[in-house]
């Protein structure tokens, strides 16, 4: 405020020494200034908002991709293990591609209001309006832990692209008929997904 009062003693010493010219001058720069900085305090809150917003989704993005790898790294293991396993495999190597990690289906617990109202118009005409509200939320069961987990009614498994498996014995076409047998009922994916190749 002692900067505003100082200004505008500065503006009344020049505008009585200069006459009214100088005043309306100083008056419309005053506003100019004013309109200015309203402005830029404005548009600097958008920015900041959309910035965040931008975190947010990025956020949430990488926790996918983690998810994704985390999956996509349990399958390979667990395959991986289950072919070192044929005869003649020898060492075994895997790689595959999700097309979608594996989704869960909690339970709901759904409730159902109907509620009827009956209605007279000014003509003495009766009308019945139905109002229907739901609720649906996620039923969950509390552990011993404190800790809150949703009832899952059912998983489902993840989508997989294909695979690729490298493996010592794949020279040996029974060994590659093995290992695409077993990748193909492990999986549940047809055998054209599948690739053995031998192992350098």
């Amino acid at each position: 405020m002692s900067l505003l009062r100082k200004y505008s003693d500065f503006i009344k010493k020049i505008s009585s020494s200069q006459g009214k010219n100088i005043n309306k001058i100083f008056t419309y720069l005053l506003i100019g200034i004013i309109i200015l900085l309203s402005s830029s305090f404005f548009l600097s809150n958008p920015k900041k908002e959309k910035n965040e917003g931008l975190h947010i989704n990025t956020a949430e993005n990488m926790s996918d991709t983690i998810y994704k790898e985390e999956t996509k790294a349990i399958i390979e293991r667990q395959l991986k293990e289950i072919l070192n396993h044929i005869n003649g495999a020898g060492k075994v190597e895997v790689m595959l591609t999700l097309k979608s990690t594996e989704e869960i289906e909690p339970a709901y617990n759904i409730q159902e209001t109907k509620k009827t109202t009956e209605e007279e118009d000014t003509q003495g005409g009766i009308r019945y309006v139905t109002e229907l509200i739901t609720s649906k939320q996620v039923v969950v069961i509390r552990e011993q832990s404190g800790h809150e987990k949703p009832v899952v009614i059912r998983k489902i498994s993840p989508q997989i692209e294909g695979v690729i498996i490298i493996a010592e014995g794949a020279d040996n076409s029974i060994v590659k008929e093995m290992l695409t047998n077993a990748a193909e009922t492990v999986l549940n994916i047809p055998a054209y997904k599948i690739k053995v190749l031998p192992m350098k």
